[in-house]
């Protein structure tokens, strides 16, 4: 006959599985991303190399093998830039950084797995009365 705490443990098993499966495949459901490209009409910037190298930033009109256009935000003027004196090149795709719903996303997952892994881990568990605990890991 098996002694209460040995029971404990083995039941605990699955519960064990189902919170690694939750915990992992939470994060990688939001993983996915378009690839990156570039297309003439998209918001770019780029930086010059060299000392006091300024951004240019504004609407890409052209690019070649050898040269990028850009038509400047500020002032409507297109500047053309080798692509062999550039130190960076970004190209915006129009998402901003969304903190607060993240933050509020998180906590409603938390709060929804919290529970919900509590009874398992409860359901797992089946000692009533008195029951020995063992707070080592395996």
């Amino acid at each position: 006959m098996r002694r209460p705490l040995e029971r404990a443990r083995s039941s605990r098993r699955p519960a064990v599985a189902v919170s690694l499966v939750l915990l992992v495949s939470s994060p990688l459901a939001g993983l996915a991303q378009a690839g990156a490209s570039i297309v003439v009409g998209a918001t770019v910037r780029a930086k010059p190399t060299g000392p006091g190298a300024q951004w240019s930033q504004g609407e890409l009109v052209a690019m070649t093998s050898d040269s990028v256009a850009i038509r400047l935000r500020q002032n409507n003027d297109t500047v053309t830039l080798a692509r062999s004196t550039l130190a960076q090149f970004q190209v915006s795709h129009g998402r901003h950084a969304q903190t607060g719903k993240g933050a509020l996303l998180g906590l409603g997952i938390g709060a929804g797995a919290g529970p919900l892994l509590g009874l398992v881990a409860d359901a797992a568990y089946d000692c009533t009365g008195f029951c020995e605990i063992d707070f080592a890991l395996d």
